[in-house]
């Protein structure tokens, strides 16, 4: 696929989130479509356009933001080299669960099959992301570091020193079960683009299609 028709694929796929347009989603990603999310994120791989097309089109961006305050999700950049894309964009909402300002930098990477998205790959800073959603944060530890474990292991941080090597979270509601909500002191915020989309108070977004997380 060429540079400019991904590019416009790409464009389109961030237009069908905007609007929750399930149906046109499900036409831009290939039915065996993969999203992985960060590997120290409480989200599981999801497999087939239906998945990916629920979970990114509303159901996870429901589950972390209150939807009744500001969401706008902002290009920063987009890099096309032939059938990749590589997308930088930034996130400004209020966490659900803890009422505080969001705001974090992703990196989403995108490459088209036969027309189609068929692998979404993300990165984000989820030390910054887990505190504004109650969650202890968590990173992945070297080989070695831990007793028992080998590259990739999860680990709470900070850590004590009984650090320990545990299996990816599943996800219940709001709250992925195996994460540990942390302490209200542990929840501070931080923080020439494009928006693709923003939302405003639920009484003036009526016609605002769902957002998303990226």
């Amino acid at each position: 696929m060429s540079t400019e028709s991904t590019r416009a694929l790409v464009n389109d796929y961030y237009a069908a989130l905007a609007k929750n347009d399930r149906a046109r989603l499900l036409e831009i990603l290939a039915p065996d479509a993969v999203w992985i999310p960060p590997a120290s994120a409480p989200i599981e791989r999801i497999e087939g356009a239906e998945g990916i097309a629920e979970a990114l089109g509303s159901k996870i961006v429901k589950q972390m933001f209150d939807l009744s305050k500001p969401f706008n999700l902002e290009i920063r950049r987009m890099v096309v080299d032939g059938d990749v894309a590589v997308v930088q964009q930034r996130l400004t909402a209020t966490a659900r669960a803890t009422g505080l300002p969001y705001d974090n930098q992703y990196c989403w990477v995108y490459e088209v099959r036969d027309g189609r998205i068929a692998h979404i790959e993300e990165y984000a800073d989820t030390l910054v992301a887990s505190p504004h959603h109650g969650l202890e944060p968590t990173t992945v530890a070297p080989a070695g570091d831990l007793e028992g474990g080998g590259a990739g292991s999860r680990t709470s941080r900070p850590s004590s020193s009984s650090r320990r090597s545990t299996a990816p979270p599943a996800t219940t509601g709001t709250t992925p079960t195996g994460w540990r909500r942390c302490s209200p002191r542990m929840r501070s915020g931080t923080g020439a683009a494009r928006s693709v989309w923003s939302r405003g108070a639920r009484r003036s977004a009526s016609t605002s299609g769902a957002p998303r997380s990226g």
